[in-house]
């Protein structure tokens, strides 16, 4: 049997899934997942957040992010 080419994350809220190299290793730190290669320089962090607010403006959070 061949090994599979990626991994399923799946956030622990189920707002997100996405695939990742199965050569990669996965913790999770502060209740955020990060994915690596064991032998690479880097990670990838995912993190995310709901709003509470009833509107949402993403135009707006971007233009903001930039200042």
């Amino acid at each position: 049997m061949t090994r599979p080419m990626y991994k399923q994350f799946r956030s622990p809220q189920g707002w997100y899934s996405f695939l990742f190299p199965a050569n990669w290793e996965q913790m999770v730190v502060e209740e955020i997942p990060a994915f690596f290669h064991p032998n690479g320089g880097g990670a990838l962090q995912v993190y995310a957040f709901e709003s509470k607010l009833e509107d949402f403006d993403v135009d707006l959070e971007l233009i903001d992010s930039k200042v």
